[in-house]
């Protein structure tokens, strides 16, 4: 439910800041209602007032994040979609810092686990803007023609996703943006004409 005053926009922020902060630190499952409101400073009924559990707020957290990407991507005024790309992967990489290993963690578990009922993986904004990059791209002669944008968006997707689930159960912590990003220019480059 969307707040309808400021006391309440800042009680929704105060939930929503507070559970990612701790599932952040303790991971998905050990955190608890109790915890989020504790953390919060408020009561269980404020809490499903805004939210009905924190699966919830993972799913807002991904609606909101796409939301931006979007804005993102569509501000870009490169010339080049292969420059486009760059920014754009290089913008989505500091959601995944962000976010960090656990949260991405449970992200892509309760995908996997929903059947594709919960997050929709299809619909994430960056398979959505990495297809639409390659559709123009390959439109105005800056990719390769020889495999399909849908081949070539799994291709992207595939690097990312596979990374950042390394990633995600790593023992080690590392900067994902600093591994990642230099191999997905490499692809990059190599689907450029």
């Amino acid at each position: 439910m969307e707040p309808k005053t400021e006391k309440g926009m800042i009680a929704k922020e105060k939930i929503y800041t507070a559970a990612l902060s701790l599932i952040s630190k303790k991971g998905y499952d050990q955190t608890t209602l109790i915890d989020i409101c504790k953390e919060a400073e408020i009561g269980k009924g404020t809490f499903y007032h805004y939210f009905k559990s924190k699966m919830d707020i993972l799913i807002t957290y991904i609606k909101d994040e796409s939301t931006d990407l979007f804005d993102f991507y569509n501000s870009l005024t490169e010339t080049s979609c292969r420059e486009k790309l760059r920014k754009y992967l290089d913008y989505q990489l500091d959601y995944y810092k962000k976010k960090g290993p656990e949260i991405i963690r449970t992200i892509y578990s309760s995908e996997i686990k929903s059947g594709s009922d919960i997050f929709r993986i299809g619909e994430f904004a960056t398979i959505r803007l990495i297809e639409k990059n390659i559709n123009q791209g390959q439109t105005e002669g800056e990719y390769i023609t020889s495999q399909s944008s849908k081949l070539l968006t799994k291709l992207l997707w595939g690097l990312i996703f596979y990374s950042t689930t390394e990633w995600s159960v790593s023992e080690e912590y590392y900067d994902i943006k600093e591994t990642l990003l230099p191999e997905l220019y490499k692809l990059i480059d190599l689907i450029s004409c």
